[in-house]
């Protein structure tokens, strides 16, 4: 569920891209939709975790030192 919302999430952003692209908005503008695209995948592949996500591990495993 957690991979489906976060996929559901980059393809808004690279639609909001393509949409700001027709437009002939800034690129600046359209920075931040493709760095929330990218941002989106890396968390599902491992390359980007949040604070909560590492949390939530701690919270349910006992890690050793």
């Amino acid at each position: 569920m957690r991979h489906r919302n976060l996929i559901l999430e980059a393809l808004n952003s690279a639609n909001n891209a393509i949409e700001a692209l027709k437009f002939d908005l800034p690129v600046d503008m359209i920075s931040i939709d493709i760095k929330s695209l990218l941002e989106n995948l890396g968390t599902i592949t491992g390359q980007n975790v949040s604070e909560e996500t590492i949390n939530g591990i701690f919270s349910r495993f006992c890690l050793g030192k």
